[in-house]
């Protein structure tokens, strides 16, 4: 099978969850597309050079979210929880009919966001791409390169982090 056609059928495959991934970091609908681009030239380029010491998807995973990172410090966003209200950032919320529960859910989803906003980059990924993609430890400590009770520890410190950000509210 030739190079572009390996791509092609790579992109056909793993297109969806790929834009799961990188949705989990760049808003603006356009702008997955485009990160998803710059991911399949990436993997064209990068293919010959493939060994094989990872699973195929774990390596397409590690170049969309090497990709999406890179676009999200490029333009400067502040945070994969907010979203951009013209001008100014600001948290997403539920859609809540009950004015006191709106009030909660928007004090809990500002707590959210200040403290995903506080932490590093290893952190945030590891609980994302548990919580939000679903992946398995094994797989993110494949994905993070780095040990299964690092992305363990990761995602417990970010999980108690974010209780009792909750909890105050």
């Amino acid at each position: 099978m030739q190079s572009a056609q390996l791509v092609e059928a790579l992109y056909i495959r793993y297109r969806s969850p790929l834009l799961a991934v990188i949705g989990r970091y760049v808003r603006c609908p356009n702008e997955r597309e485009d990160v998803l681009h710059d991911v399949f030239l990436r993997v064209q380029r990068s293919l010959p050079g493939f060994r094989g010491d990872s699973a195929l998807y774990t390596w397409l995973y590690r170049i969309a979210i090497n990709t999406s990172i890179n676009h999200v410090r490029s333009f400067g966003y502040r945070s994969v929880l907010l979203k951009k209200d013209e001008d100014e950032y600001v948290p997403q919320l539920p859609d809540i009919d009950d004015p006191e529960s709106l009030a909660i859910a928007a004090e809990s989803a500002e707590r959210v966001a200040a403290v995903m906003a506080q932490l590093e980059w290893t952190s945030k990924d590891a609980f994302l791409l548990s919580s939000r993609v679903g992946l398995s430890y094994e797989s993110i400590a494949d994905l993070l390169d780095c040990p299964i009770g690092t992305v363990r520890s990761r995602i417990f410190r970010t999980r108690e982090n974010l209780r009792r950000s909750i909890e105050l509210v």
